[in-house]
C-alpha cells in the first residue's frame, strides 16, 4: 500500500465559559502533496520540510500558517485563486479558534 501526504488547514474549536460553543473544532484537506508532479513535489515537500518545520508538527502559530499558505499559492502555484480565497476566508473565520496546518499520511 503505498502512502499518500495530504496537508490540511484546520482549528481547535472554540467555546466559551460557560460551554457555549462557537465551533466544535473542524479540518479541511488542502492538497494531496504526494498526487504532484515529482519536480514540483520535490520542492513542495523541501519547502514545508526546511523552511516551514511541517514535518516536525503542525504549525499551529496563525501568521506562520497564513505565510506557509500564501508562500504555497505565490511560489508553487499550489491552489487556484478560488481556493486561495476560502482558506484565507477560514483563517480570518477561526482566528479565535486556533487555526493550525498539518501535514497527515494516509494509507491509499
Amino acid at each position: 500500500m503505498a502512502t499518500r501526504l495530504n496537508l490540511y488547514v484546520g482549528c481547535n474549536g472554540n467555546a466559551d465559559r460557560e460551554r457555549f460553543v462557537y465551533c466544535s473544532s473542524c479540518r479541511n484537506k488542502l492538497i494531496e502533496i504526494t498526487g504532484l508532479e515529482p519536480l514540483k513535489r520535490d520542492k513542495v515537500m523541501d519547502f514545508l520540510d526546511r523552511a516551514a518545520g511541517l514535518f516536525d508538527g503542525p504549525v499551529e502559530n496563525h501568521n506562520k500558517a497564513f505565510n506557509i499558505i500564501n508562500m504555497l499559492y505565490r511560489d508553487f502555484g499550489i491552489f487556484e485563486i478560488a481556493q486561495i480565497m476560502k482558506i484565507q476566508q477560514f483563517f480570518q473565520q477561526h482566528k479565535q479558534c486556533g487555526v493550525y496546518i498539518v501535514l497527515i499520511p494516509e494509507e491509499k
